[in-house]
């Protein structure tokens, strides 16, 4: 939330009067040889000559093998409209670390192009929205690529077999909230950084509304011993109302220390809920994107029957006679994804 690139600004207004901020993007440089081989692993992946999900036992000593990655590809016409296929990269050496995608970045942008956004500037939360839309659309323009030339982004990784995270985080009922930032001390804050929890180690009505930033922060200390006095991460958490092992009022009460951070928050909840409120008002005072998603549209959901997969996970859970008797097996696939 706290960068952009830098032609946002001047391309902000004439962004919006195209389709959602896109811009033409050319496919990924690569070499003839390349794409050859890309193009050819896609024909025996869809023709059954190469196993989507297979993978190979290795023996690796700590730290030296990577974990493998399961890719998914695009789902159109080409395709006869098939569910996407997961398959591992390409090509993969033995440590799992070198393969087709070896130089393919994961994220849609060029790290030297990243300038720090000042979160206090009047068109800050625009400037965060047309930036999202824009690294959207080339990450669809990307996979619509793929199917002719190696792709310029990594295609979606499991569970995601689409881009629809990206797409709900860029929609219109997106909040994008907090900025300017402010950094208004809270009870609940304050009885955590001092460890007393007495119902008397309160602020009093001038302290509550000094917006100072008067509470320490753990910000990291740069390389040359500079203290960084910014975030300089995202926080990505999720809530949705089901059968738990605690009541509404007790997460009500306990969210209460996370959403008080000053460090940005992307934030999912289900579409008309209560919650999409509840969120929106605790995160005014830091950079907050509230995402309404609903539970059904997860990936893993709809990949894994919860009537049975997912009943499955319960009848094995070794808590399931004790704390998470009465619990919603969707749970499972919340924590899972």
């Amino acid at each position: 939330l706290y960068q952009y690139e830098p032609n946002d600004i001047n391309h902000l207004k004439q962004d919006r009067a195209t389709e959602n901020g896109s811009q033409k993007m050319e496919p990924a440089k690569q070499s003839t040889e390349s794409n050859n081989k890309w193009i050819s692993f896609l024909k025996d992946l869809y023709s059954g000559a190469a196993q989507s999900s297979s993978y190979t036992t290795r023996a690796c000593e700590p730290g030296v093998c990577a974990p493998l990655r399961y890719f998914a590809t695009n789902n159109n016409a080409e395709q006869n409209e098939q569910s996407p296929l997961y398959y591992i990269e390409p090509n993969l050496d033995s440590t799992g670390r070198n393969g087709m995608f070896a130089s393919i970045p994961s994220r849609p942008w060029h790290e030297s192009s990243i300038t720090q956004l000042d979160p206090y500037i009047e068109n800050a939360n625009d400037l965060v929205r047309t930036t999202m839309e824009r690294r959207y659309n080339d990450l669809i323009q990307s996979d619509s690529n793929s199917n002719s030339a190696l792709p310029k982004f990594l295609p979606p990784q499991f569970p995601q077999w689409d881009r629809s995270i990206h797409k709900h985080i860029v929609a219109p009922d997106a909040a994008i909230i907090g900025m300017p930032p402010e950094c208004c001390p809270t009870n609940v804050v304050h009885q955590h950084l001092t460890k007393n929890f007495s119902k008397d180690n309160v602020l009093s009505e001038e302290e509550l509304k000094d917006c100072t930033c008067r509470s320490p922060r753990n910000y990291p200390v740069g390389n040359n011993g500079e203290t960084i006095n910014r975030p300089t991460a995202t926080l990505i958490t999720a809530f949705y109302e089901m059968s738990s092992k605690h009541p509404r009022k007790m997460y009500e009460k306990t969210s209460q220390q996370l959403l008080s951070t000053a460090d940005p928050m992307i934030i999912f909840c289900e579409p008309g809920s209560t919650w999409v409120q509840f969120f929106t008002e605790k995160r005014q005072h830091a950079p907050t994107i509230v995402v309404p998603m609903s539970v059904e549209e997860l990936r893993l959901l709809q990949r894994f029957p919860q009537e049975t997969f997912w009943k499955k996970q319960f009848e094995i859970d070794p808590e399931g006679t004790t704390h998470h008797k009465s619990i919603n097996t969707k749970l499972y696939l919340l924590w899972d994804e």
